[in-house]
């Protein structure tokens, strides 16, 4: 005696979106259209151009630089700078919010002639002149004492 078993395939559970089907029309042909002489049109503004800067071609100097020669020329640890310049560039930014007129050697002397007030910033126009006579040993002056 042998038993008949009955095989069942699965179904898939989850829900079965139906494609709709699109019923191929007839081809009809196209009646010519008359082309009209080409109307000279205003020649617009061209969108300016994008540039794609390199990090080779990047001439900004950022915090990360500031702090990388600052700990270089001082003979110390980044890590120790770092709350330090911090400290600097707040004092800096307080010194021109109150448009006051900073003379730091060997940097040069450094004023505000414009200050604007634009959607979430202030724009400062500034001034700073430095001696020429710079370019000498204080300039160049690597010596630090720590205290």
């Amino acid at each position: 005696m042998s038993s008949t078993r009955k095989t069942t395939k699965k179904r898939k559970t989850g829900t079965m979106t139906a494609k709709p089907t699109v019923k191929p029309q007839a081809a009809t042909p196209a009646a010519p259209v008359p082309t009209a002489a080409p109307v000279p049109t205003a020649v617009s503004a061209a969108a300016p151009e994008v540039k794609v800067v390199t990090p080779a071609e990047d001439t900004r100097f950022l915090k990360k630089h500031l702090l990388e020669k600052v700990a270089e020329r001082a003979g110390v640890r980044k890590n120790e700078v770092r709350p330090i310049l911090d400290a600097v560039l707040a004092e800096l930014g307080e010194a021109l919010a109150e448009d006051a007129e900073m003379v730091l050697q060997p940097l040069g002397k450094v004023m505000v002639k414009q200050v604007k007030d634009v959607k979430n910033a202030t724009v400062y126009t500034c001034r700073i002149r430095r001696s020429t006579a710079q370019s000498g040993d204080a300039a160049t002056d690597t010596s630090f004492s720590s205290a």
